[in-house]
């Protein structure tokens, strides 16, 4: 006790491990009540205090934070350019392979299409030459007035 009075202070940082070394009634729970008082850093021992600090991380750095949220924006941005690069090119594919299996169709219907155009330039000219020889005939078989 004398050196508590001697340095008053010492109450403050061993407080509790005094009284808990009196015989007194109820020490011990008095003992215990100081020690909530006196500041973690001084009850605990180096071992707790050490798990206490690497349980504790510093706040993150908000500029770090910002950047590996822009890393991971700028590569998720890549892998959906890849991906619409992708459904592109296999759109082209898809639309090469149409435009080849439909080239044979398109052939036949451009020859049906041509044959079927002469047959029609055929007829007419058929048409018209008849129309001809018998607009010819027609004014042959007819007298022929004069001219004044």
């Amino acid at each position: 006790m004398a050196a508590t009075q001697a340095k008053p202070a010492l109450w403050q940082v061993a407080g509790d491990l005094i009284v808990k070394a009196m015989d007194w009634p109820e020490a011990k729970e008095i003992a215990e009540r100081l020690n909530r008082m006196i500041p973690q850093e001084i009850t605990c021992d180096e071992e707790a205090l050490a798990k206490q600090a690497e349980s504790q991380q510093p706040p993150p750095d908000p500029i770090q934070e910002a950047m590996g949220r822009l890393a991971m924006a700028s590569e998720e941005a890549k892998i959906n350019k890849d991906e619409t690069a992708a459904m592109l090119n296999a759109a082209k594919a898809e639309q090469i392979a149409v435009a080849t299996e439909l080239a044979p169709v398109k052939l036949e219907l451009d020859a049906e299409k041509a044959a079927h155009t002469h047959k029609h330039q055929d007829k007419s000219l058929l048409l018209n030459a008849a129309k001809t020889a018998t607009d010819a005939e027609y004014c042959a078989a007819q007298p022929q007035q004069p001219q004044f």
